[in-house]
């Protein structure tokens, strides 16, 4: 975090947790070093409205904010007029649809929350495989603006990746010596998901980000 000037003394930092092994380890990680970085912290968890699993991902974020005492804040989807499950329906792929989704959301409740950065639970697991993705595809823009640090621009709030160095052993490590509570339910959507494929091939390449 320091190497790449993520977060500073004063700041407000909204903390996205989806109530995952990785999201939850940071929600804890960086409550542990709150004092020493200055910073205070927020929860936000959205609540994407896919029946059957939403109702237990959001209750175990809520669980993990109000046991180290973290204020927060539900997002609900239905509350902006559909949800995930109905967006089956449009033609654009479901989980590109989250992700905007996600993405504005995190933006604008960080901003009514007075934050002056959002930090996400990304390992670098998801950090190499966006990168695999956009090299072979081509996507310069992406590859320009996929970092472990991007600050305030074009009226979004700075977005930070801890864990973008840490690999997704290393979480669930973390998470199981501390005894923390996660989910390890996998969205019934992600089955769908490109990012899924990548991962895999990472993970097939040299025994996956540890090599």
């Amino acid at each position: 975090m320091e190497r790449h000037g993520m977060l500073r003394e004063g700041q407000r930092v909204a903390v996205a947790v989806s109530g995952g092994k990785d999201s939850v380890s940071l929600l804890h990680a960086l409550w542990r070093l709150r004092e020493r970085l200055g910073v205070e912290l927020v929860g936000v968890t959205i609540d994407l409205g896919i029946r059957g699993y939403s109702e237990e991902y959001v209750g175990v974020a809520v669980e993990n904010f109000e046991k180290l005492g973290v204020p927060y804040r539900v997002v609900r989807l239905a509350d902006c007029g559909f949800t995930i499950d109905s967006a089956t329906r449009l033609r654009r792929p479901v989980c590109s649809v989250c992700g905007t989704v996600k993405r504005y959301l995190l933006n604008r409740v960080a901003r009514e929350l007075g934050a002056h950065v959002v930090a996400t639970g990304h390992t670098l697991d998801d950090f190499l495989s966006v990168l695999l993705q956009a090299y072979i595809r081509g996507d310069l823009g992406l590859l320009s603006k996929h970092k472990p640090y991007l600050p305030l621009a074009d009226g979004l709030v700075a977005r930070a990746k801890p864990l973008a160095e840490t690999p997704e052993s290393d979480t669930l490590a973390y998470a199981r010596i501390l005894g923390l509570r996660f989910t390890e339910r996998k969205c019934p959507y992600s089955r769908k998901a490109v990012s899924a494929d990548y991962k895999a091939a990472l993970t097939s390449w040299r025994g996956g980000t540890r090599a």
